[in-house]
């Protein structure tokens, strides 16, 4: 018996599909999932940023889950591509909800995938030039470390 993967897309589309169409109901249920998990990762988010008002709050979340929306399906669709699994239904959540919990530190985890890659490249081709200057990942912008963070 093949048996869909139960995931919170699917179940979207399931209770979607009782009352419209099929191709508009699996629409419908994969993005009603995709900004339940941004919203929730956006909060999530929110916590670790700045004191700001109400109002940048809210701005704040709806623009990184218009932001999350907009980008979730490509990077879903990619991982789909190296996994090749059967659907990318169980990828869009978990997917959504890690591209808004980022929330404003993504250039910091940009570097650090770049660092990632960086690395990679270097023990499989060989280090940097000679007198290359190679600022090392992960290091806190000037005056900001970690002991700032618990005062």
């Amino acid at each position: 018996m093949n048996q869909n993967p139960l995931d919170l897309a699917s179940v979207f589309v399931a209770i979607f599909a009782l009352y419209i169409a099929q191709p508009i109901a699996h629409a419908m249920g994969v993005y009603t999932a995709i900004i339940i998990c941004a919203v929730a990762g956006s909060g999530l988010a929110l916590v670790r940023a700045p004191e700001m008002s109400r109002w940048r709050s809210g701005i704040f979340v709806l623009a990184l889950t218009v932001v999350t929306s907009s980008v979730t399906v490509g990077v879903a669709e990619l991982i789909n591509w190296k996994l090749q699994l059967p659907s990318i239904n169980p990828l869009v959540s978990p997917v959504a909800l890690l591209l808004s919990l980022v929330g404003h530190d993504w250039q910091r985890v940009a570097r650090g995938a770049w660092a990632s890659v960086r690395r990679v490249f270097e023990s499989r081709y060989g280090g940097p030039p000679q007198g290359s200057y190679r600022r090392p990942p992960y290091s806190p912008p000037p005056g900001r470390g970690l002991e700032d963070d618990y005062e």
